[in-house]
């Protein structure tokens, strides 16, 4: 369940997405941004007048490992397909605008289909609680084609792609229910959940030096300390037309991109779209200046999360 979980994430961003042509990042196996040493694959976005394209590769290979186009506002286009390093077809699922409704079909390495989901968020809220979000497991095989689901009913199990069991749980009219466990490659156990009706009640987080975490909510989108509303306050009190700007009657849109670290600190600021170079540096500088952040939290873990927004420079 670990894509639905990280696309979740995605999909409750605050701000409006675009991206600058050629734009490369680089992704350990978490799935967390890494110098490129550390790197399991790496991402590269281009942008033209119509569209974006996102396209990752393993660096073991090159190999495609995801493809997906969205429009400017980030709304996926068509569908999204995933790979495994030898090429063959790990993943299909479809977005759409307005209630984000997912359907996502998962492939063993052998080509057996492992799973199907639809995937609801209900409401635009910055939590992803029972009241925002609705994940239903419709079906789901094991790499033999054994039915462990079927119409909504039976034993979930999620498998990596060597085949060592992800998560498992007890599946009831579509929807998580009782105790589920997830573990790691290698078998170590990473948490430990309780569900009703597909609502999570608690859970714990297993980490390596044998520290547990409690947790009632699976995800926590980062927030600034004061709030979105004392966030923007911060930007219009401290964002300076440029006067070469103001000049030259420059107008339009800044896209920024930054990070929120595990600290709440805001990291790794940079301009994805640019307006002038005077406008992009007052950008630049007010999202650099900016108050601390509480951390994103996933399963009650602060995590790494990168966020874009934008800033309309626009003359009155």
């Amino acid at each position: 369940m670990k894509n639905i979980l990280l696309l979740a994430i995605y999909l409750v961003t605050y701000f409006t997405v675009t991206a600058q042509e050629n734009q490369k990042y680089y992704f350990n196996e978490n799935d967390e941004e890494c110098p490129v040493e550390n790197a399991f694959y790496y991402k590269i976005i281009e942008s033209n007048d119509a569209q974006i394209i996102e396209r990752e590769y393993y660096i073991s290979n090159n190999h495609l490992k995801l493809t997906k186009n969205s429009d400017k506002q980030g709304n996926s286009i068509g569908l999204v397909y995933e790979f495994y390093p030898d090429s063959s077809l790990m993943s299909i699922y479809k977005i759409s605008e307005g209630r984000f409704v997912l359907d996502l079909s998962s492939y063993f390495p052998n080509g057996q289909k492992q799973e199907e989901i639809s995937f609801r968020i209900i409401n635009h809220t910055n939590t992803l609680t029972k009241d925002t979000i609705n994940i239903r497991i419709e079906n789901s095989w094991d790499s033999l084609g054994n039915t462990m689901v079927k119409d909504g009913q039976g034993i979930f199990r999620s498998y990596y792609s060597n085949l060592k069991l992800k998560d498992t749980g007890l599946v009831v009219d579509g929807f998580k229910n009782g105790n589920w466990e997830g573990f790691s490659t290698e078998g170590r156990v990473l948490y430990r959940e309780s569900y009703e009706n597909g609502y999570l009640i608690d859970g714990m987080s297993f980490l390596e030096d044998g520290t547990q975490i409690t947790y009632n909510q699976l995800s926590i989108q980062p927030e600034p300390a004061k709030g979105l509303a004392g966030f923007y306050k911060y930007i219009s009190k401290n964002l300076k037309y440029p006067k070469s700007a103001r000049k030259n009657d420059t107008q339009g849109i800044v896209f920024v991109q930054f990070g929120i670290n595990k600290q709440g600190q805001v990291v790794n600021t940079k301009i994805l779209k640019g307006l002038s170079a005077d406008c992009d540096a007052v950008a630049i500088e007010v999202i650099k200046n900016s108050p601390n952040w509480k951390p994103g939290m996933l399963r009650g873990r602060p995590v790494n999360v990168r966020m874009i927004l934008p800033i309309t420079f626009k003359l009155s």
